[in-house]
């Protein structure tokens, strides 16, 4: 007997919380506003990057993030990377502005000199101060897709 209601109280419940699971809460909206300041912070990270300003760049990185990363050694190593393999930028196919798990992520892809086989895409993540908490740079076959 203990057992039956046991699994009909399991029953019930999960029939009851699987519509709350699937209500995932959508984004609010970004404002005008904001979303002219995060393309523009995001235009101006990845020049940072291209130009292998690590200081500038650590200035705005999140503090965990920062420290998930290597640090300021970590970020300057990584950043002398992206010439070596990628060479120079060649043309920018696009910029626009998404989500990543409900943050503003700025979405920049391009074509690089020694990187023929495919763009390369340059994914910056915001919380909403504008502080980095997480870049991603890969050929875009391996780009995620999240919004």
């Amino acid at each position: 007997m203990p057992f039956s209601k046991l699994a009909h109280a399991a029953a019930l419940l999960a029939i009851v919380s699987s519509p709350l699971a699937a209500q995932t809460p959508k984004p609010t909206p970004l404002s005008a506003a904001d979303s002219t300041r995060f393309m523009e912070l995001g235009r101006t990270y990845v020049r940072w990057m291209l130009q292998g300003k690590a200081d500038s760049l650590v200035a705005v990185m999140d503090a965990e993030y920062l420290e998930s990363t290597g640090g300021p050694v970590g970020v300057s190593d990584r950043l002398g990377k992206i010439a070596e393999r990628g060479g120079k930028e060649v043309k920018v196919l696009i910029e626009k502005l998404t989500r990543r798990n409900g943050q503003p992520q700025f979405w920049h892809e391009a074509e690089f000199s020694a990187f023929t086989d495919e763009p390369v895409v340059f994914r910056i993540v915001f919380d909403e101060k504008g502080k980095v908490v997480r870049i991603g740079l890969s050929p875009k076959s391996q780009a995620e897709f999240d919004q």
